[in-house]
């Protein structure tokens, strides 16, 4: 519900089916008491906001996530995952907004973090990234996507600390996650070390096919 993924193309089919049930709920919601108790009117539009994301309309999913705060504008999770639509849709400024809440209301969640740490980066900000991202790494150090993060921030910066965390990025990573070593090869990109980013972008490949 907090997290959505655009990889989802091996999904599509599921995710298509979910967002037909999850529409056919909707449409039976006001009439139905049984229903408005099992499935809270606010969840169903944060369900379907993260269906329609994963599918790529990102429009829709911004539009239900906006829904579901109107019904609930306490529902933390609503914020996070307009947030992530927002950066990708490139309103960097709302997206700004929507994770500033998230972060008072769950800023303990490494997701709040993370998202945090992409819009800063989205608004060219790296050293406030890193800052964010060093609040959640002092309580979780083998964070794979933090540490990614840190890497492309800390590159951007010209830290030496850049290939040390990419680094331990790659040492964390679990099995199909490509964003470490696409942050090493990016770091070794900098540089204009093609030779270095290739072994990386390879097993970034191999991880990540699709």
């Amino acid at each position: 519900r907090v997290f959505f993924s655009f990889c989802v193309q091996q999904n599509r089919e599921v995710f298509s089916r979910l967002l037909g049930l999850l529409t056919s709920l909707l449409h039976q919601h006001q009439s139905n008491f049984v229903l408005l108790s099992v499935y809270p009117l606010d969840n169903l539009f944060l369900e379907r906001g993260a269906t329609r994301a994963g599918l790529g309309d990102l429009v829709g999913a911004e539009a239900d996530f906006s829904d579901a705060i109107r019904l609930s504008p306490r529902l933390a999770p609503a914020y996070l995952n307009r947030a992530g639509v927002r950066r990708v849709l490139r309103n960097l400024d709302g997206a700004a907004a929507d994770v500033d809440v998230a972060l008072r209301a769950r800023g303990w969640l490494a997701e709040t973090r993370i998202e945090h740490a992409r819009i800063l980066l989205a608004r060219n900000d790296p050293a406030a990234a890193i800052t964010s991202l060093d609040v959640l790494l002092a309580d979780q150090p083998q964070h794979a996507m933090a540490l990614a993060l840190g890497c492309i921030a800390r590159g951007r910066l010209g830290q030496a600390e850049a290939r040390p965390t990419c680094d331990r990025a790659v040492q964390a990573a679990p099995e199909g996650f490509d964003m470490a070593h696409l942050a090493r090869a990016g770091l070794a990109l900098l540089t204009d070390d093609a030779a270095a980013a290739l072994p990386d972008i390879a097993e970034a490949l191999r991880r990540q096919p699709n």
